[in-house]
């Protein structure tokens, strides 16, 4: 996701057919939920799939920017309405100047800009949490350092919450771009 994310904002990227990465996307958001329960640990199943919300989220999110991008008309820069093709014209400043045209995307835009800002600032909480207390080696590695059993899920520790909060702040920037 990250890389197709990076990607998509680079003049090249704007090449790509939107088919293949809805589908990626879609079957990505499916996949969280779909293994949630088989995750579950000593969570019950709603809680299990409650805590894959925010990727399911951030995989719809990317949906609906694959959806907004592929659609041409969709987009502006530097003020008037372009083509994705077009795009390729507007020079390293493209991406800054990026935007949806249309008040229902930019509405749109700004409200998934908001939800993946807090699904973030949650994130990078999560990450920062552990500096009140010692790490064990279970935090860094993303194991349960308390069993050994293979089976056990795995707990996400600081390195993990720092990913997950920079994809989700990252993303946040980009539907900013997009408002």
């Amino acid at each position: 996701m990250g890389v197709c994310m990076v990607a998509m904002i680079w003049p090249w990227g704007m090449d790509w057919p939107a088919l293949p990465q809805t589908v990626l996307f879609s079957l990505g958001g499916l996949w969280f939920l779909a293994a949630a329960p088989f995750r579950a640990g000593d969570r019950s199943p709603g809680k299990a799939a409650l805590a894959v919300w925010p990727r399911v989220v951030m995989m719809g999110a990317m949906t609906w920017m694959v959806a907004a991008m592929g659609s041409g008309h969709a987009l502006s820069g530097h003020g008037e309405p372009v083509g994705t093709h077009d795009i390729q014209e507007m020079g390293t400043a493209g991406a800054a100047a990026m935007s949806t045209t249309g008040t229902g995307l930019r509405a749109g835009a700004a409200l998934l800009a908001g939800v993946l800002a807090v699904i973030g600032l949650i994130w990078l909480a999560r990450t920062l949490a552990p500096a009140t207390r010692k790490p064990t080696a279970g935090d860094w590695a993303g194991t349960d350092s308390a069993s050994s059993d293979p089976s056990t899920p795995r707990a996400e520790g600081p390195v993990t919450h720092a990913c997950h909060a920079t994809m989700a702040l990252g993303m946040a920037v980009t539907f900013v771009l997009l408002v």
